[in-house]
């Protein structure tokens, strides 16, 4: 188990911060970037320990308290590393000792030999969306910022991905009726560090963090390169705002293409369908499948396409795709179901 005090004088991260510009999140500041959610009654903040999360956690703590807002910190104990229980341990007592309640999950697994981090970042969602729940509170605060959408933007890129994915993590979003907030997607991770120095708050550093067999941490070494070359995350911000716009007028289309196209939520008529934008036909069936295919993540931008000239193929009868089944029936429509083994 590492953590880093911010009193170390061998600290290197702050390199002057202040002189580079890197300054901490004041209460003030955090107020604008919170306030517009109108939080109100329990909220929850998932807290590794790192860095980024406690000083959301603080931050959350230090807003709250005087509009008499509960903050409840959550740690995942993935239990992949030996240290894991001992580290949701210090930063219960870490929390504890400024009045602010904190739980661990614990993600009991057999152990897991591929797709890790995918896994995780699964259960943790799973686990914190299902104590939520339990406990009847609706929102969710993340501590995503400026350089997780810089990688995200990146491995998406890498990846082929559409606008949609390109656009990167959103603010605010949903899951399982729980309301998921991203107020430091705008922030550098070094202001964060800052922000913790105020507090007076040591933080604990994830050794996976570098670990390169993770593509995530790959397109972080690759930053400072980049950066030079004018792809700094600031830059991939702006680039976002603009793909938004973009984005938002599909989105539009998409709602009239639904009208047109769409009956009873699952069926879809041939003949409209044929004649929209590849782009909104696109996403007409992105939404379809998640919604009755019940997977997590969206069909990929080239499954979608694949999916695409099947419907559109004069032959085409029947085939399963995003968890799905898509049937042609009578009278030029097509049927979306979830997959199943009986027939229609």
């Amino acid at each position: 188990m590492k953590y880093s005090s911010t009193a170390d004088p061998e600290k290197q991260i702050t390199r002057n911060l202040k002189q580079e510009g890197y300054y901490a999140l004041s209460a003030d500041e955090f107020a604008k970037l919170i306030e517009s959610y109108a939080l109100k009654d329990s909220v929850v903040v998932a807290v590794s320990g790192g860095a980024d999360s406690l000083a959301l956690t603080l931050l959350m703590h230090e807003w709250a308290v005087p509009r008499e807002i509960k903050v409840i910190g959550i740690t995942v104990d993935h239990r992949l590393r030996e240290e894991s229980a001992k580290e949701a341990l210090l930063v219960h007592e870490w929390l504890k000792a400024r009045g602010i309640e904190h739980r661990t999950l614990v993600w009991q697994h057999s152990g897991i030999t591929s797709a890790l981090q995918q896994k995780a970042r699964e259960a943790r969602y799973e686990l914190l969306s299902n104590w939520c729940s339990l406990k009847q509170i609706t929102t969710l605060l993340t501590a995503h910022h400026l350089q997780d959408q810089w990688e995200t933007f990146l491995m998406r890129l890498s990846k082929g991905s559409g606008i949609t994915g390109l656009c990167g993590i959103k603010q605010k979003s949903t899951l399982n009726n729980l309301c998921l907030i991203r107020p430091l997607l705008k922030v550098s991770p070094l202001r964060l560090e800052r922000t913790l120095e105020r507090f007076n708050q040591p933080f604990l550093k994830d050794p996976s963090n570098d670990k390169l067999e993770y593509a995530r941490i790959r397109m972080r070494k690759l930053l400072p390169i980049m950066s030079e070359e004018g792809l700094t995350p600031e830059t991939i911000d702006r680039v976002q705002k603009r793909f938004q716009v973009t984005e938002d007028y599909l989105e539009q289309q998409l709602r009239i293409a639904i009208i047109e196209c769409v009956k009873d939520g699952q069926f879809i008529r041939l003949s409209a369908f044929k004649i929209l934008h590849k782009e909104i036909a696109y996403r007409l069936l992105r939404g379809l499948l998640l919604e009755f295919g019940g997977h997590s993540y969206p069909l990929s931008y080239e499954s979608l396409e694949l999916l695409y000239e099947k419907l559109v193929n004069p032959d085409f009868i029947g085939t399963t795709a995003g968890g799905c089944y898509l049937k042609r029936i009578k009278g030029g429509w097509v049927q979306v179901r979830k997959e199943n083994r009986s027939k229609f």
